[in-house]
């Protein structure tokens, strides 16, 4: 049981990054996607941000539902700074039975100060079956873990870090993963569903479970359903997913019934106070090394 534990801890942990906003990578695929012009109802906002001349609009009217997504999100990406709340709750069983949830609530917030100086915030609490408050932190070129009785910090630069952020913060998948997708009005909101699964799902899962011995015990991945709302500015609003995965370990199957959900709450003049007493933070290769 402790094993089964730990392996839903780096998952929660692992995924509890992924709430705000999800970055597809351009990829070409055999899937049809509904095009924008397809919805019965209210046009995205014509004007780009920054902007009120029409003589700028971009035409969303021939997108598909991916290049739709994939927009939003360049759009959404190019903001200076972003806070946003998450939860991501995990069922956890054993051998068909019912063991109980963990669950992360949390808020995370992110400052671009420049393309190299990026300062990350993120503060969780997780309750259920294991109870623990935890803190995130980056901030010139260190990210420092401040979770389960321990204070640990990793060495950084910025190029890592987006890499690190743009894997687990944002779900990124090649259009090939679509199983298959809609695109629905929502009042002035735009509403993205993508059902994903294949090779591409466990291509993602990969990236996002960057510890090998958590990645290993996994056996199956199920398919990933996919919601992401944007508002009239093509800017992400929320994001849920849903789904589960599946583990062996000591003659039991384990299952892990993962749903996460983002809200952004402010996009722009978001501020950061940095945690004290970072200098007691011990030195450490990865902060998820030892835990399986």
């Amino acid at each position: 049981m402790k094993k089964v534990l730990s392996i839903s801890i780096v998952v929660l942990l692992l995924l509890s990054l992924v709430g705000c906003s999800a970055s597809p990578e351009g990829a070409s695929g055999n899937e049809e996607s509904p095009a924008v012009s397809d919805i019965p109802s209210q046009e995205p906002s014509q004007t780009p941000i920054g902007t009120d001349d029409p003589a700028q609009a971009v035409d969303y009217s021939d997108m598909t539902a991916f290049e739709l997504y994939e927009l939003s999100q360049s759009i959404s990406n190019s903001v200076d700074s972003m806070e946003m709340t998450m939860v991501v709750d995990e069922a956890i069983i054993i051998n068909g039975s019912n063991m109980g949830n963990i669950k992360v609530d949390g808020n995370m917030k992110m400052i671009k100060h420049s393309e190299q100086d990026i300062e990350m915030d993120m503060n969780m609490a997780m309750s259920g079956m294991v109870s623990t408050d935890m803190l995130i932190y980056y901030r010139d070129g260190y990210a420092y873990y401040d979770m389960l009785g321990q204070k640990m910090k990793i060495q950084m630069d910025v190029e890592q870090m987006m890499s690190q952020s743009n894997n687990m913060m944002n779900l990124m998948f090649n259009e090939s993963a679509v199983r298959s997708s809609s695109v629905s009005k929502n009042g002035s909101d735009t509403v993205i569903s993508f059902k994903l699964g294949g090779e591409g799902v466990t291509e993602l899962m990969e990236k996002m479970m960057p510890n090998a011995d958590a990645l290993d015990l996994l056996e199956t991945v199920g398919d990933i359903e996919f919601d992401v709302v944007i508002d009239k500015d093509m800017i992400t609003k929320s994001v849920v997913f849903k789904f589960t995965v599946s583990a062996s370990m000591m003659g039991e199957t384990a299952m892990f019934e993962v749903t996460s959900k983002g809200d952004v709450t402010a996009l722009n003049n978001v501020t950061i106070t940095a945690p004290t007493g970072l200098d007691a933070y011990t030195l450490q290769a990865n902060p998820l090394d030892g835990m399986i």
